[in-house]
């Protein structure tokens, strides 16, 4: 994602800002007409009604706005969803680290390569019903 914010008021509706968004996997660009001062609620409402329900989620984000604007952005899309966003610190005291000890049960924290067969990773499959 990135802001073009240089630009002329146009239009009876006065946008002055496009939001730029490259989706990587289909290799299009989409220009979303915004205003500069627009806040990381107004955005996410942007993103919602004019992209993500026509597309579905994306897997990755990057954005040349702060980290602090990037949080608050995605807490709000999370709201239009519908579900909680909870945040935590890696190995947490306060989490139940599940999923640290699920994959300490079978080996794979820390691995660079997938452990075992092909035949293995099958009953990995079969294993998570």
């Amino acid at each position: 994602m990135y802001w073009v914010t240089a630009l002329p008021s146009g239009g009876e509706t006065g946008y002055n800002a496009c939001l730029v968004i490259v989706d990587r996997y289909r290799k299009t660009q989409i220009f979303l007409q915004c205003y500069k001062d627009d806040t990381a609620m107004d955005t996410a409402l942007l993103i919602w009604n004019r992209l993500i329900s026509h597309t579905g989620l994306f897997k990755y984000i990057i954005s040349d706005k702060d980290p602090k604007f990037t949080l608050a952005l995605w807490t709000n899309l999370h709201k239009f969803l519908g579900t909680k966003l909870f945040f935590s610190m890696a190995e947490n005291p306060q989490t139940d680290c599940l999923a640290e000890r699920m994959l300490l049960s079978w080996g794979l924290l820390g691995e660079q390569e997938w452990p075992g067969t092909q035949e293995s990773r099958t009953h990995l499959e079969v294993s998570k019903m």
